[in-house]
């Protein structure tokens, strides 16, 4: 009587063990047997699991001559992490310069679409060339695990002013100390004077003779002009 060796290639093919995130599921495949008992009472050869924690998932296989051989696979879980720490929204004026947008997390990847898409591992700077809002999706990968995507929302807005002619009153919204000239460019020609508690600027003073040279962010300023026009508010 002729008997054949199981143990070398019963339920062996493809049962090494394999490692899945959290919520996903697995097909593992056995061959070699007629007939096939896995520990979850599967009874065919595949078996597709989606365990919580990690397993070990046992088969057996029996051939036509009755000889069985049993095998094991260990299926490891991993977490799905949270989704990255972001600050939201960012906002710009129209024509600031941006910069690339920030978060915390591990091995970042950034989207434009929130399901889908192709991911960048390159934080995007947005464009501040069009007033409205535009979201940014970005998730982290933890243990080959990718975390659902948490967004960051890019508003831009205006910053135009309508100035009437003589006396108005305005807040300075340019981060930072801006030159005089560069940050009123947009009225600069119906400008006569600017100034505020501590210093002036006139068309007729000689340069010597003005002491406000910069306007600073947040600080407000009495504007002179001669003619009905709207101050922008971008430096050139």
């Amino acid at each position: 009587r002729y008997w054949r060796d199981w143990s070398s290639d019963v339920c062996s093919s493809d049962l090494t063990a394999v490692t899945i995130c959290n919520g996903s599921s697995i097909q593992l495949t056995a061959t070699g047997g007629a007939t096939y008992k896995w520990s979850n009472a599967i009874t065919t050869n595949t078996n597709t699991v989606s365990p919580s924690i990690t397993t070990t998932y046992m088969v057996t296989g029996t051939n036509t001559s009755s000889c069985n051989a049993t095998s094991s696979v260990l299926v490891t879980v991993n977490a799905v992490p949270t989704v990255p720490s972001v600050i939201s929204p960012v906002s710009y004026f129209v024509g600031a310069t941006s910069s690339a947008l920030t978060a915390t997390g591990t091995a970042l990847k950034w989207y434009t679409l929130a399901t889908g898409g192709t991911a960048s591992t390159t934080a995007p700077s947005p464009s501040t060339t069009t007033i409205g809002s535009v979201n940014y999706y970005l998730s982290q990968t933890v243990n080959t695990c990718e975390s659902q995507r948490a967004t960051i929302t890019v508003v831009v807005s205006s910053r135009s002013v309508a100035l009437k002619t003589g006396w108005n009153y305005i807040g300075c919204p340019i981060t930072g100390s801006t030159a005089l000239q560069s940050a009123l460019s947009s009225i600069w020609t119906n400008v006569e004077s600017v100034k505020n508690l501590d210093s002036f600027y006139a068309t007729v003073n000689p340069t010597a003779l003005n002491s406000l040279k910069t306007v600073e962010w947040g600080k407000g300023y009495f504007v002179k002009v001669t003619t009905p026009c709207v101050l922008d508010w971008i430096v050139r």
